[in-house]
């Protein structure tokens, strides 16, 4: 299988990853299995479906928020300063010549042409910064954190970067947030798995690393009724399991693998939100992992049943 975080964008750009994943499925005869998928539903699913009316073996991921987590480079920076070493694009940042360049010519073309628009600085919150001088800034946006220093954003943002060597990433609030309406188009869609994309590194990251599958749970099977609770545990367990190859895996079957979330489904919820993104979910509080408790009662017990595992079946 080809898993794939598509090249050319994501959103109303996906048209051009899912024509390179296609190529390469069609020449190779591999499956192909698209990363944290997002944007307007009809457009992505469209493309899906015509992936598979191609005899591509295709499937996709989500996770359940409107917002991204991504490195602060990839937003605010020239494409072409990234298609070096990183190296040589730290260098190139703290030189300042290019700086002034930056600011006085690059900077102001962020308009509404641009991913993010003018409006960046009040849209990117800072996850995780590596310049152990700028931990203050955690959990503020960047036109928040550059006021509290006195200076303009995007002279801020460069300075993060460069005190940083570019290890700053940031939750990004996107322009055109889609409705759930929208998003359940996509999580229901055969082709679906979920999916967390989660990112744990950073004092303030972004809550999908610890409420994903709590929030499939409360939001689309509980209140929106999108799932059912059969439906839910395929397309969060059993489909992931069958896609890899996981022969004895994500089904309570006779002679499976006892790992059970063991669910309430009344209370089931997730806790972590933008402000408090690592707060616990609730409603998950036994856990089974090859039949020993590893979560009893909302605490772990030392248990440590998990192993590795290898694909033993060629499973679509």
């Amino acid at each position: 299988m080809y898993v794939t975080h598509m090249r050319g964008g994501y959103e109303d750009n996906s048209q051009i990853g899912i024509d390179e994943a296609s190529d390469i499925a069609l020449a190779t005869g591999v499956g192909v299995h698209v990363s944290h998928y997002h944007g307007p539903s009809d457009l992505l699913i469209d493309l899906v479906d015509g992936m598979t009316s191609k005899g591509i073996d295709v499937t996709f991921d989500t996770y359940p928020y409107r917002r991204g987590c991504t490195l602060l480079t990839m937003l605010i920076l020239p494409p072409a300063l990234l298609s070096g070493p990183p190296a040589e694009l730290i260098a190139t940042i703290r030189d300042p010549a290019v700086r002034a360049n930056l600011l006085n010519d690059w900077f102001p073309s962020l308009d509404a042409n641009q991913v993010m628009g003018p409006e960046w600085p009040d849209d990117l919150t800072l996850a995780h910064i590596a310049a152990p001088q700028y931990q203050w800034a955690h959990g503020s946006t960047v036109r928040a954190a550059a006021s509290r220093a006195a200076r303009d954003p995007a002279s801020f943002a460069l300075e993060l970067l460069a005190a940083s060597s570019l290890e700053v990433s940031v939750v990004m609030k996107v322009r055109h947030q889609r409705p759930y309406d929208d998003l359940a188009k996509l999580l229901t869609h055969p082709s679906h798995l979920a999916g967390s994309d989660g990112i744990y590194v950073g004092a303030h990251p972004h809550p999908r690393g610890w409420g994903t599958f709590a929030k499939y749970l409360r939001l689309f099977t509980r209140e929106r009724c999108d799932y059912s609770w059969a439906e839910a545990a395929v397309h969060l367990s059993g489909r992931a399991a069958q896609r890899y190859g996981l022969s004895d895996r994500g089904r309570l079957w006779p002679s499976y693998a006892a790992d059970v979330a063991v669910i309430d489904p009344a209370l089931v919820s997730d806790v972590a939100g933008y402000q408090t993104p690592r707060a616990d979910a609730i409603g998950i509080d036994d856990v089974f992992v090859g039949g020993q408790p590893v979560l009893a009662g909302g605490q772990l017990t030392g248990a440590t049943s998990g192993r590795g595992l290898r694909r033993t079946a060629q499973v679509k």
